[in-house]
């Protein structure tokens, strides 16, 4: 088993190598190498706070196991604990004096704490032991440029290049010292040779744009950006510097476009809205440019040119009174200038700007990109790719009644219901009767067995109480709620099966609910709130059916679970949690229960909660927890 897990690893399923060391602990829970394979993959899957814990029962375990040190310092180091990941990384050391990278990246750790003097002895002692490495002395040359001694950082990253003329570090630092003296040719040059080692790095490209654009070369210039938001699409700077470069050769129109992307992905960045609005108003678009105008000055009071240039779109459109008022003000702030009584601030003080910090008084600069490989990063000699998939803040669906299995084929669903068990024993159903919350597209095929099978059942005189609660999940798979909760009804009534009839109605009435989001009219608001009027009705009819499911079968896990999604539904979040709290008492392993609580801890700003009950959920096989784990454990630190 274990070696299968690392043969998982090898091929990069992080996913499956967690099922297969969570089946080895539960197995041999003395052992310290599952524990620490399985922080190892939750590291690459950007699940630090997961990996950390997994290391730290590695050490309990195995107390003598670098390795286990080693990751925990890589993902303490990734979570901004320093001091923690100093420790780490210095008893490592202890056992492997020789490791380059754990010196390496313990010399990281003291720069981030900027104990420099630390850094600086341990740099000098790697170039002491390794004299030949050229890493050695890019280690070196980033401490140096932290302490702003870029003279000596330059001779450093030369002997560097002496030792190792393709060391793409060493370049890379080179190209950034050189654009710093404002040598672009210099510079330009490094960043071919950058490009020919790492031809897909967009941050290069960047870069090279801006030494071209510096050198008048802007067809150059234009083809970096290009290729650059082809690698990176989404990239913030190419985008940026992009749209500069068209509106300063007369391609407003595209330069607007630019900057309509940055926008729609951060509608907060005042930069991209100011340059938006000069092109706006240069196109004549006046009402757009006097929006943008109004917004930037909003956020910047004392910003004069946004006052003036909005004077002039509003006479150009007939507001004179509004143009009046915004001459009167800068004429006004300008004679408080002159006689001390008011200060300019363009500079924002308490908001950063995406990679550079925001100053309107340069909205025509272009900017260079901040998260170059030549910053001083950690060494990581394991292996492996992260998976990046996009996952919104979607909870996970409620669990309902189905003949179909589990779709997902690494996470498996392990419940037992004693009601599922009789029905299944009886003989009566026409098929499996199952539980889970995987709904499958129902093929032409598979709705007409359906349709048939109700059509056939409700032929008889006299339905028995079996068949009704069978007829029941036929409208529940072709989605006839309504007629659904009637024959649940009459199960109810004859009780059979209690706690699945009044489960199923409950779910009936759920995806009742969940229907009219699609049918609400936009341009109708009464509509709308008739529509929201009935969806509620029936969240909380789905809140009544799951209580009384809870009555018949008090340990019905997945019920408390449905229960707290409706409630969710509802922004009921504190009673959400405390039975999503209850379910997974129920059931230690419930993946859905943790992935759900923990997007209510995120909306409510509680981070390192969520991200533990998400960690949970994605070493349980909930895979997309990793995503969210991802994106929001960036924006906590």
């Amino acid at each position: 088993m274990m070696t299968i897990g690392k043969n998982a690893m090898y091929f990069d399923d992080y996913v499956l190598a967690i099922q297969y060391f969570n089946l080895i602990i539960n197995s041999k829970p003395y052992l310290y190498e599952p524990y620490f394979y399985r922080g190892l993959a939750k590291f690459y899957l950007e699940d630090y706070i997961g990996a950390e814990a997994d290391c730290t029962k590695s050490i309990d375990k195995g107390p003598f196991f670098p390795s286990s040190y080693q990751v925990r310092g890589l993902a303490r180091l990734n979570m901004g604990k320093y001091e923690l990941a100093t420790e780490d990384y210095t008893k490592s050391a202890s056992f492997e004096p020789n490791n380059r990278s754990v010196l390496h990246n313990l010399a990281i750790c003291h720069i981030k704490l900027e104990n420099w003097h630390a850094a600086d002895s341990i740099a000098d002692g790697m170039i002491k032991k390794w004299p030949k490495n050229a890493e050695n002395y890019c280690l070196k040359a980033n401490i140096k440029l932290e302490n702003k001694d870029s003279v000596t950082a330059e001779e450093l990253i030369d002997k560097a290049l002496q030792l190792a003329s393709h060391n793409l570090q060493a370049i890379s630092i080179k190209s950034t010292l050189r654009m710093a003296k404002e040598d672009y040719n210099g510079a330009e040059q490094y960043l071919d040779k950058a490009i020919n080692i790492k031809p897909r790095y967009a941050g290069y490209y960047i870069n090279r744009g801006l030494c071209r654009y510096q050198q008048n070369n802007y067809r150059g210039a234009m083809s970096d950006y290009n290729t650059a938001i082809e690698l990176d699409s989404t990239n913030f700077i190419a985008r940026y510097n992009r749209g500069l470069l068209r509106a300063n050769v007369g391609e407003n129109n595209l330069a607007i476009n630019d900057f309509n992307y940055i926008i729609s992905i951060d509608p907060d960045d005042i930069m991209a809205i100011f340059n938006r609005a000069t092109l706006l108003d240069e196109t004549g678009d006046y009402r757009g440019a006097i929006r943008d105008y109004t917004t930037v000055i909003n956020e910047y009071p004392k910003f004069l040119l946004g006052y003036q240039k909005r004077a002039e779109a509003r006479r150009k459109i007939g507001d004179t009174k509004g143009a009046l008022a915004d001459e009167e003000h800068v004429l006004k702030e300008q004679i408080a200038y002159q006689y001390g009584y008011s200060t300019n601030t363009n500079q924002q003080k308490n908001k950063a700007r995406k990679k550079s910090k925001v100053n309107l008084d340069e909205y025509k600069s272009p900017i260079i990109e901040d998260e170059e490989s030549n910053q001083p990063t950690y060494k990581n000699e394991y292996r492996g790719k992260v998976q990046n998939i996009r996952t919104s803040l979607k909870p996970q669906d409620i669990f309902t009644l189905t003949y179909y299995e589990n779709s997902n084929k690494i996470q498996v669903y392990n419940t037992y219901n004693t009601e599922i068990s009789n029905a299944n024993s009886s003989k009566t159903l026409p098929h499996k009767l199952l539980m889970n919350n995987h709904a499958i597209n129902l093929n032409d095929q598979k709705f007409s067995e359906h349709i048939n099978h109700i059509a056939y059942l409700q032929s008889k005189t006299d339905l028995t109480p079996n068949e009704a609660f069978s007829i029941a999940l036929e409208y529940m798979l072709v989605n006839e709620f309504e007629k659904a909760m009637e024959m649940f009804d009459a199960s109810i009534a004859e009780n059979i099966y209690p706690s699945l009839s009044y489960f199923g109605k409950g779910v009936a009435h759920y995806k009742h609910a969940e229907a009219y989001a699609y049918i609400a009219s936009p341009g109708n608001q009464k509509d709308a709130t008739t529509n929201n009027s009935i969806k509620a009705y029936h969240y909380r009819e789905a809140i009544k059916n799951f209580e009384k499911a809870i009555s018949q079968n008090p340990d019905f896990a997945e019920a408390y679970y449905n229960k707290g999604a409706t409630e969710m539904a509802l922004s009921d979040y504190g009673t959400a949690i405390k039975d999503y709290d209850t379910a997974i008492k129920l059931n230690p392993d419930f993946a859905e229960a943790y992935y759900n609580k923990g997007i209510i801890l995120i909306q409510q700003g509680k981070t390192p909660e969520a991200i533990t009950n998400l960690s949970r959920a994605g070493e349980l096989g909930l895979y997309s927890a990793y995503s969210i784990i991802k994106k929001h454990q960036k924006q906590n630190q």
